[in-house]
């Protein structure tokens, strides 16, 4: 398999580039790194399209870099809940 192909396989389908993406944001950048080859991409997205269609769903495993962004982000809905209370108020 050439890379190329690989690139065309990857591209051909919306499916599988969404399928990319979340096996990417599920990763560590050191492990994201060896997604750069496109050969290791489509070999990673038939793993789990396999896995899909014959009824056992991939887990993708949590690293502790995607734990640590989804606590942040669950820190900053609740900081900005905070100063919208706080200003309602204060204008009260």
């Amino acid at each position: 398999m050439t890379t190329r192909t690989a690139v065309t396989w990857l591209d051909d389908d919306l499916k599988r580039m969404t399928i990319l993406c979340e096996i990417r944001d599920n990763k560590s950048p050191g492990e994201r790194s060896r997604l750069n080859s496109p050969i290791s991409a489509r070999q990673r997205v038939e793993r789990v399209l396999k896995a899909r269609t014959g009824g056992t769903e991939e887990k993708l495993r949590d690293v502790p870099v995607a734990i640590l962004k989804q606590q942040k982000l669950e820190l900053a809905r609740q900081l900005a809940h905070a100063e919208e209370r706080l200003a309602a108020a204060d204008a009260g």
